[in-house]
């Protein structure tokens, strides 16, 4: 019941900051678009490497902090109703997020919208909503943090909930600021689902090795992969949810800005382009494995391991394939428990550098957009052909 409430709560959120910022959407100048228009050539010169780097932070911190949010409503809330005992874990996590990141994550992107505005000027409205959209949320969670300093207490759940409508929000903003005030609605559309397919399945990365893996150091191997196998279990929904909505934004991305095959090659867009779905499939191919076979395979061995600590404990030999577990076993699994751990552990930290590099190849496709429009050649019409 929960879960089917959030759906709906996501959907009628989403819907509405869309409905709402159509209607507020002025007909002026955006900083995006009027990167993608000045770089024609696909050369970094000083102003469009500053506005690419401007673009790059906004999107990595937007990224992370709308990811933090989702994992909020959707990941820890289910695994706090369903492992009571994680509570402390948990507890940890959002402390951690709200008193070391959250704030500076939202002053990273104030600061680079900034960025962006004096390097390209003129964002209109759309820069407004999306700068106040900002202090708000940084308002939220600094009275939050005031309120719970000094004690083990998190953010209640309506502060989390009103984080998370202004990161989608953000998300709605940043979109049809991107688009331009000419876009097509499914240029709109498939910005928007990759904003949110890369909170989804990038930002939860970004939480998972900087927020949740430090956090479980401090425990045992033991609670380390208990916590770790039931947190992987429900953030497979949300990387799956990601990879699907990537899909469909990449879709309608290819209708909107490819008239042409060639331009993947002919094009310093379509270049990197290309370097950035390599980069997603690398991405895919990890995270795959980690769910497939990394957490199944860990899964495996911590039965094992709890079937023979249990019989350890009771003085009770427990058979499993006419095979009897001794303490020396028992040790030998704990062994096998903390080599899988560590290995999934490690192969987490590593994920987000792969998504930093993906949400930097976006800025260089935002900056190297105008090399499509260098590429349409116009002819003459018929009759002029004929008269040459």
């Amino acid at each position: 019941r929960r879960l089917s409430f959030r759906s709906v709560a996501f959907t009628l959120v989403a819907l509405f900051w869309g409905l709402a910022l159509c209607l507020v959407f002025p007909a002026s100048a955006s900083a995006h678009a009027s990167i993608l228009n000045a770089n024609p050539t696909g050369t970094l010169d000083t102003s469009t490497l500053f506005g690419f780097l401007a673009i790059a932070l906004a999107d990595i911190g937007v990224v992370f902090w709308v990811g933090a949010q989702l994992w909020r409503v959707f990941v820890l809330q289910l695994i706090k109703e369903e492992h009571t005992e994680q509570r402390t874990i948990l507890r940890h996590m959002e402390q951690r997020f709200d008193r070391s990141f959250s704030v500076l994550l939202l002053l990273l992107i104030f600061v680079a919208n900034i960025g962006v505005l004096v390097g390209h000027g003129q964002f209109g409205l759309l820069w407004l909503i999306q700068q106040v959209i900002v202090l708000l949320a940084l308002v939220a969670v600094v009275v939050t943090t005031r309120l719970t300093k000094g004690s083990e207490q998190t953010s209640s759940e309506g502060a989390a909930w009103i984080c998370f409508i202004l990161g989608l929000g953000l998300l709605c903003v940043m979109a049809l600021s991107e688009a331009g005030a000419n876009a097509q609605p499914f240029s709109v559309l498939a910005d928007l689902l990759y904003l949110l397919a890369v909170s989804l399945w990038i930002g939860g990365t970004f939480y998972l090795s900087l927020i949740y893996l430090p956090v479980l150091d401090g425990y045992t191997t033991s609670v380390q992969t208990h916590s770790l196998l039931s947190i992987l279990k429900h953030y497979s929904t949300l990387t799956f949810t990601g990879i699907g909505l990537l899909v469909v934004s990449g879709l309608l991305n290819a209708t909107v800005h490819n008239d042409s095959w060639n331009q993947l090659i002919a094009t310093v867009y379509g270049r990197t382009l290309l370097i950035t779905i390599v980069l997603f499939f690398l991405l895919l191919l990890v995270s795959i494995s980690t769910i497939f076979i990394l957490r199944p395979r860990l899964a495996k061995r911590y039965a094992q391991y709890q079937m023979a600590s249990d019989s350890s404990a009771d003085d009770v030999e427990v058979h499993e394939n006419s095979e009897t577990f001794t303490v020396s076993q028992t040790k030998v699994l704990e062994q096998h428990v903390g080599q899988h751990s560590k290995q999934l552990s490690t192969i987490l930290r590593w994920e987000p550098v792969v998504g930093v590099m993906i949400l930097l190849c976006t800025g260089l496709l935002s900056v190297f957009s105008g090399t499509l429009q260098s590429t349409v050649v116009p002819t003459a019409p018929a009759s002029q052909q004929q008269a040459a």
